[in-house]
């Protein structure tokens, strides 16, 4: 990619997330779209459609806040974009998928534990889990919750 497309694709970041932290959501989603159209840069895309994810939210579009953040965990699993679609699908009560992407959050710090031969760094991210995790099997009875708790808590 030349030096324009990438001025260009900032300044276009730069516009989409003013839009954004001023509340003007179908525009800023309207710009990421735009980004996503001649970025092929991987990082950017995932911005791009966690940022629609957050712009879907916001107009109270569930269904379209999962389908971009899923689309993010296509090309890269990150795992603060995993633990801020699980605190929604909690917030929300949706806690099957609460759980669906507890799994996703461990399976992928498992891998970035592996690949960079540290598990301190992504302690946090566990520990989050696990109190998703304890909630749902102790407080609201999750039976899929409890079982998961004990499988993960016999490999730590």
């Amino acid at each position: 990619m030349n030096k324009d497309n990438m001025d260009n694709i900032k300044d276009m970041f730069h516009k989409a997330d003013k839009l954004f932290q001023n509340k003007n959501y179908s525009e800023a989603k309207d710009i990421y779209l735009s980004i996503l159209d001649i970025s092929k840069d991987k990082y950017d895309n995932i911005k791009c459609f966690a940022q629609i994810a957050e712009c879907s939210l916001h107009k109270k579009d569930f269904d379209n806040t999962l389908l971009y953040y899923n689309k993010s965990f296509d090309l890269e699993a990150i795992p603060d974009n995993i633990l801020r679609l699980i605190n929604i699908c909690f917030t929300l009560k949706h806690f099957d998928l609460t759980i669906h992407y507890i799994k996703l959050l461990i399976e992928t710090i498992k891998k970035l534990e592996h690949q960079y031969n540290n598990s301190s760094v992504f302690l946090p991210y566990y520990e989050e889990a696990v109190s998703f995790l304890r909630i749902l099997s102790d407080n609201l009875g999750n039976n899929e919750a409890k079982d998961y708790l004990e499988k993960i808590e016999k490999q730590i």
